[in-house]
């Protein structure tokens, strides 16, 4: 008996510990007007059936998130004047150019980083590390120029004609200081549409300790390893398999284009948006990459954006072949609203803290011609020879180049682990590296990655004893999946094409979407389904990520999950925008219990808002949120979920709705339209039924006038 009313007792007191530590869960009336703004950008250049719904919310989340990044510290008078020394004079080459003068610098050339020998990867990998070791500029010269891809400069590069200019400047200036410690190395490339041929690009060599090190988790290996950690800002992490690399496809859309207008936002087309493809890579890389605002934290980001260089180094060729003039070829009009005024040709490109040193560039300087002649791309390894490199081979069946995985080099002896001259990032902090062979476990394929990417960035200092716990809420939330219309196992049982009659609503659950997938979509399609819920705060920085698990061998199935969202407090609810994607990169729909009695699903776009009013539907940890949605009202009772309790419901239907307000095809938003007619709210939006309403160009939505809104570009002053 004492042994049941001990069981009986601590059941109650578990309750009511979840109960008192919980709060509410509501939808917000409507998003902040700039997140709103992004995302009908995103919207201008292509619906859902034109484009992946991830890399368009990416985007969006990705611009508005830099409002909580902090900007570059200050600087001393000697930092000052060594920053500025070493810019000015490598753009001097640049800068005679546009006085007419004659070029006798030899041009840089930068290869494909697998068709490298071993001793130029190692040269470089070394450059690097002597740049984070490199205290010159505090705390390193490598975490300072990675800063410079931060905050407001986000403003300043992305989403907007400045991107591509704005980058190759970002390259040259890398380049330039670590030519400061060896003056031969170029940035490399990592042309990930090659990685993109694998069966599986996770596997690739290029995460290899002979390359860019672990796919997964911290740098424990490679060239990186035991880098500085002077801070968390410098720490880099990866979670590879989500996101879209590179395809031939993509790239032969820009390459078929011939005036940036076709590739940028705000008029870019939707099969050739240079900057939605370039999110691809990134989703993939994960961890830090994710974050644009960290991004330049991991080296693999400068190879990255050194082949989104290439790339458009070619489609600049093309349009020297065809007569058109690169140099003025920047996309501007001075009164379209729908253009960011910190790309403006003749505005700063904000590399250097406002204000510290006597030089800057404009945005029109990335145009130049001079980069024609200063920097030279080899062309992406081709079929039959692949480069010469043995990292590479030939896939018959495509003729075209694929990389190898790890698995294959250890296959045919080929040290991959790790890469002879390399130079130790921490001099007397040596670590034993644990080689493959050492290592008798089966290789774990990251199908489901268990390490944690989730960031939080509070104003003030965290003190050493705070827990991660107490930093995050916790909210259930329920997947409700569709079968994938281009799962083709198990056809015997699907509910597709079959004749269904007198289903009413049902219907939905047996009609075949057009959201559009990434183009490698059918690699990623297995019985095990995995998608992937996101949470971005709204009202601070923080962000998470979480992975639900379905069975695509049904028709339609069920999972549950929890996402962490930052711990609101009396004075300060915790808004967040939340998503749910599935491998394919395509949307689940939201729906938010918000009536009084948390007993009906409604529709809503993402954002949310967690307070600790009543009624307590969250929990302050991990465990305390999933044992709130279950019950077990006896001890031989089997434990049943309490729906009610779940706030947050996301219901994969693969259709091309647009799902982020500003208006809805289905009438369910807030720009709907109703026979025929464009709503008062989708003609301030650009958008309606009818089709899109421009000012130079009827794809991209007409941004409201500053006389009835705030400027959204005037967030960072």
């Amino acid at each position: 008996m004492a042994k049941i009313s001990r069981t009986l007792l601590s059941a109650w007191l578990l309750t009511l510990h979840v109960q008192l530590c919980t709060g509410r869960v509501e939808p917000l009336p409507s998003l902040p007007y700039d997140l709103q703004y992004y995302l009908d950008t995103c919207h201008g250049t292509g619906d859902l059936n034109d484009k992946p719904a991830e890399l368009a919310f990416w985007g969006a989340m990705q611009m508005y998130v830099s409002k909580f990044c902090e900007e570059n510290p200050s600087m001393t008078t000697s930092e000052k004047a060594f920053l500025q020394k070493t810019v000015t004079t490598s753009f001097a080459p640049i800068s005679a150019s546009g006085r007419g003068k004659r070029q006798a610098t030899r041009p840089r050339l930068r290869k494909e980083i697998r068709t490298m020998t071993i001793t130029e990867r190692a040269r470089y990998f070394n450059a690097l590390t002597r740049l984070k070791r490199d205290t010159r500029l505090r705390p390193n010269i490598y975490d300072v120029l990675a800063g410079f891809h931060t905050g407001a400069n986000m403003q300043r590069a992305h989403f907007g004609p400045a991107f591509t200019g704005w980058h190759r400047l970002y390259l040259w200036i890398l380049e330039s200081f670590l030519r400061l410690h060896d003056p031969e190395v170029t940035v490399p490339f990592w042309a990930s549409v090659l990685d993109n041929e694998m069966e599986d690009p996770t596997e690739s060599v290029i995460f290899s300790g002979a390359f860019f090190g672990p796919g997964v988790g911290l740098p424990t290996s490679g060239p990186f390893r035991g880098w500085q950690q002077i801070n968390p800002a410098t720490v880099f992490n990866r979670n590879v398999g989500g996101g879209q690399l590179y395809t031939y496809e993509g790239i032969d859309a820009i390459l078929r284009r011939r005036r940036n207008s076709e590739l940028l936002f705000p008029t870019a087309e939707a099969d050739s948006n240079f900057e939605e493809q370039h999110g691809g890579p990134h989703i993939f890389v994960g961890g830090t990459m994710n974050d644009l605002n960290a991004a330049a934290r991991d080296p693999i980001f400068f190879s990255h954006h050194s082949f989104v260089d290439q790339i458009w180094e070619r489609f600049r060729y093309n349009q020297r072949a065809a007569g058109i003039p690169t140099e003025t070829d920047y996309p501007w009009v001075p009164n379209d609203p729908r253009y960011n005024p910190a790309q403006s040709p003749t505005n700063i490109t904000g590399f250097f803290p406002d204000g510290q040193l006597n030089l800057d560039y404009i945005q029109i300087t990335g145009y130049s011609d001079a980069f024609f002649q200063l920097v030279q791309y080899e062309q992406v390894p081709t079929c039959p020879l692949c480069g010469g490199s043995q990292y590479l081979r030939c896939n018959p069946t495509t003729n075209r180049c694929v990389s190898r995985s790890i698995a294959e080099m250890r296959t045919a002896n080929v040290d991959i682990d790790t890469l002879p001259g390399l130079e130790q990032a921490a001099p007397g902090r040596k670590k034993r590296l644990i080689s493959y062979k050492e290592n008798n476990v089966c290789h774990r394929k990251p199908f489901i990655n268990d390490f944690s990417v989730n960031r939080l960035q509070l104003s003030t200092a965290i003190s050493a004893r705070q827990t991660h716990a107490m930093e995050y809420a916790y909210v259930p939330v329920k997947i409700v999946t569709k079968r994938p219309s281009n799962y083709k196992h198990f056809s015997i049982y699907s509910l597709y094409e079959k004749p269904m009659n007198g289903l009413g609503f049902k219907q939905e659950l047996v009609n075949i979407g057009t959201n559009k997938p990434y183009r490698s979509c059918d690699k990623s399609l297995d019985s095990p389904g995995k998608i992937k819920i996101v949470a971005y705060g709204i009202n601070h920085g923080a962000y998470s990520e979480e992975y639900v698990i379905t069975d695509n061998r049904l028709a339609i199935s069920e999972s549950s999950g929890v996402i962490a969202v930052k711990m609101p407090t009396g004075l300060n609810p915790s808004e967040v925008m939340v998503a749910a994607f599935d491998s394919c990169g395509r949307v689940c729909r939201p729906y938010c219990k918000s009536d009084a009695n948390m007993a009906h699903n409604s529709y809503f776009t993402g954002g949310v808002r967690i307070s600790v009013t009543s009624p307590l539907i969250y929990g302050t940890s991990y465990g305390e949120a999933l044992l709130n949605v279950w019950d077990i009202q006896t001890e031989n009772m089997c434990p049943t979920m309490d729906y009610n309790k779940i706030p947050l419901t996301f219901f994969c239907e693969y259709t091309d709705n647009w799902i982020w307000g500003g208006s809805s095809r289905t009438g369910s938003g807030s720009g709907s339209t109703i026979g025929g007619k464009i709503s008062v709210r989708a003609l301030r939006t650009g958008r309606g039924r009818a089709g899109r309403i421009g000012v130079s160009n009827p794809r991209s939505p007409i941004r409201p006038s500053p006389l009835d809104f705030h400027n959204p570009f005037q967030i960072h002053g």
